[in-house]
């Protein structure tokens, strides 16, 4: 299964602290794409979450940690790069929609401990 191949701190975020998971993770999770698995995980924290989701990415001991463009924070680590940053998930489909990827379907997941997948265009 899909969730058995992703990074285990990527997974740990979605469940413990009800983040989306949106961008090229999201097409990788919904269909079977290629690269086996994406080059970076990109991650929408309910403004709730956002700092204890932050402080566990922290504590899986990054490599580098940086300002992403989304004023969230990037972290690095030996196995992948993480995106993180607060916002809803209305708020990211409207933006998203307005990008050059906004024109393939936008698509987002969030594992709850159970799957929920939305095909948001």
């Amino acid at each position: 299964m899909k969730r058995d191949e992703m990074p285990s701190i990527v997974e740990e975020i979605l469940v413990f602290h009800q983040c989306w998971l949106v961008g090229s993770g999201a097409k990788w999770f919904m269909k079977n794409t290629d690269p086996p698995t994406p080059r970076d995980w990109d991650l929408i924290a309910p403004q709730s979450e956002f700092a204890g989701a932050t402080k566990r990415l922290a504590n899986a001991a990054p490599d580098s940690v940086e300002i992403n463009s989304m004023g969230g924070l990037k972290f690095h680590t030996k196995k992948c790069t993480i995106d993180i940053w607060t916002d809803t998930i209305s708020s990211y489909t409207e933006i998203a929609s307005k990008t050059k990827h906004g024109k393939d379907k936008i698509r987002a997941v969030r594992l709850n401990p159970r799957i929920e997948l939305k095909d948001l265009s």
